[in-house]
């Protein structure tokens, strides 16, 4: 996702990039509701990222099942 944002930033600006693709915040809440996203953001500056950052998942039955996502996705490319 922010490979596709990131080349169309504005380069002399600040920008928030927010609620991102469940597949790609595998430690964040995931917010109810359609579509479900993570509660995560990234901050850039002229086209700088600064900071990034996300709600902890605090519950470790939800911290397993995004565990698992994350391995079952990462896994058919070839990362361990």
């Amino acid at each position: 996702m922010t490979h596709v944002i990131e080349a169309r930033m504005d380069q002399n600006s600040l920008c928030f990039i927010y609620d991102y693709p469940v597949e790609q915040a595998s430690l964040a809440r995931i917010r109810p509701g359609e579509p479900s996203v993570a509660e995560r953001f990234e901050l850039y500056v002229r086209g700088v990222e600064l900071a990034n950052g996300f709600h902890e998942l605090t519950d470790s039955a939800s911290n397993d099942s995004a565990s698992s996502r994350t391995m079952s996705t990462a896994a058919p490319v070839g990362y361990r």
